[in-house]
């Protein structure tokens, strides 16, 4: 549930871009499968505990991952193969 900064400035030109997107894609999808993972079980564990629901941290947290998704997405640069 750490924030992760990374980005694939430096290593975008010197790199294969289909093996670099993979293994970016595949790393990023697992960190975010884990998140949600954790939010599921935390909201699993509130309503069995009869707590309320916690709209706005829900709402946060799909915040952060939306925030996720478009850095991921940005970081990932369509090349023209000639």
């Amino acid at each position: 549930m750490v924030r992760d900064t990374s980005v694939l400035t430096t290593i975008r030109p010197i790199s294969e871009p289909s093996e670099l997107y993979f293994q970016w894609s595949t790393y990023r999808l697992e960190v975010l499968q884990g998140r949600l993972r954790v939010m599921l079980r935390q909201l699993e564990e509130a309503h069995r505990a009869n707590r309320r629901t916690d709209v706005k941290k829900i709402k946060q947290f799909l915040q952060q991952q939306e925030e996720w998704l478009m850095d991921t997405n940005r970081e990932m640069v369509e090349t023209v193969d000639l």
